[in-house]
C-alpha cells in the first residue's frame, strides 16, 4: 500500500502545478480527485480487516479461508490502486476542456475492467462462479471507499450508484443542452428556434429525471438502500433475471448508454452547427 500511496504523489504535485500555472477549471477538479485518491488510500491501509468482514457479510462466503479472502481483497485494493496512480497521473497530465468526457467515461470502463479482473481472479481461486465474484469485487471496491471515508456498504452505494451516477447522467445531458444553445447562435431564426428547444426542452427532462430520483429516495440512506434492494428484487422476479444482471444493467450498461449516448449526441451537434 506504501507503493500506492507513493504513486499517487507526483499527480497531486502536478495538480496543484497546473492549477497555480494555468488557473484552469480542469486543474481545479485535477487536485481535488487527486486529494480524494491519496486519502482513500491512506485510509485504505488500516481497514483491510473491516473490509474483509464487509465482503463477507455481503456475499456470504463460506468454505473459503480468511486469509485467502484478505489477500484477495489486499491485492485487489493495491492491484487497483495502483492502476489508478498510472491513469490519474495521465489524467492530470493530458485532460482539458475538449476531452474531459473522453476521460471520464475511460474513468468508468477502468472500474469496470478493474472490478473484472479480480472477479477472474477470485474465481480461479475460490472456484465460484465469475459473476459471483464479480459482483463481489464490485461490492468490496464500494465497500472500500465506504469504509475508507467511515461510510457503511449501504450508505456509499446509495451515495454512489444513485446520486453520483445520476448527477453524471445530468450533467452529460446539460453538455448536450449547452451544445444545442452554442450552435443556435450561429443559424437563422427558424434554426435556432429549434435548437433552443431541442436543448432546453431535453435539458428540463434530464432535470426532472432527477429530481424524481432524488425525491423517491428523499429519505436516510440505509433506508434508501433497503428500498431501492427492494425494487431491484421485485425488477429481478418480473423479467426473469437474477438481482446481479439487473444491476449490471442498471449501473453499468444503462448508466454507460446514457453517458456515451449524451456525449456522442453533443459533439455531432457541435459539428452540425459549424
Amino acid at each position: 500500500m506504501g507503493l500506492c500511496l507513493l504513486g499517487s504523489i507526483p499527480s497531486l504535485v502536478l495538480s496543484v502545478v497546473r492549477v497555480i500555472k494555468d488557473k484552469d477549471f480542469v486543474g481545479s477538479m485535477m487536485v481535488l480527485l487527486s486529494t480524494t485518491v491519496v486519502t482513500t488510500i491512506l485510509s485504505a491501509m488500516y481497514h483491510v480487516g473491516d473490509i474483509y468482514e464487509l465482503v463477507r457479510n455481503v456475499r456470504g462466503i463460506e468454505g473459503v479461508s480468511k486469509d485467502l479472502i484478505i489477500l484477495l481483497v489486499r491485492g485487489g485494493i493495491v492491484g487497483t490502486f495502483v492502476i489508478t496512480d498510472i491513469i490519474l497521473f495521465l489524467l492530470v497530465k493530458f485532460c482539458n476542456e475538449k476531452n474531459l468526457w473522453i476521460w471520464v467515461i475511460s474513468f468508468l470502463a477502468f472500474f469496470v475492467g478493474c472490478c473484472l479482473m479480480v472477479g477472474v481472479v477470485g474465481c480461479v481461486l475460490t472456484g465460484y462462479s465469475l459473476d459471483y465474484c464479480f459482483f463481489g469485487a464490485c461490492c468490496a471496491f464500494m465497500g472500500t471507499w465506504g469504509v475508507a471515508w467511515g461510510l457503511s456498504y449501504k450508505e456509499i452505494c446509495v451515495i454512489g450508484n444513485i446520486y453520483i451516477e445520476a448527477t453524471i447522467c445530468l450533467l452529460s445531458t446539460l453538455l448536450v443542452t449547452w451544445n444545442c444553445i452554442k450552435c443556435s447562435l450561429n443559424h437563422k431564426a427558424l434554426v435556432r428556434a429549434l435548437l433552443m428547444l431541442l436543448g432546453v426542452g431535453y435539458g428540463l427532462f434530464g432535470l426532472i429525471v432527477f429530481a424524481c430520483i432524488c425525491y423517491h429516495y428523499a429519505m436516510p440512506l440505509e433506508e434508501a438502500f433497503d428500498l431501492c434492494y427492494r425494487e431491484l428484487i421485485w425488477m429481478a422476479k418480473t423479467y426473469h433475471a437474477t438481482y446481479n444482471i439487473v444491476n449490471y444493467v442498471i449501473f453499468i450498461f444503462l448508466f454507460l448508454v446514457i453517458i456515451i449516448g449524451n456525449v456522442l449526441a453533443a459533439k455531432l451537434i457541435k459539428v452540425i452547427g459549424k
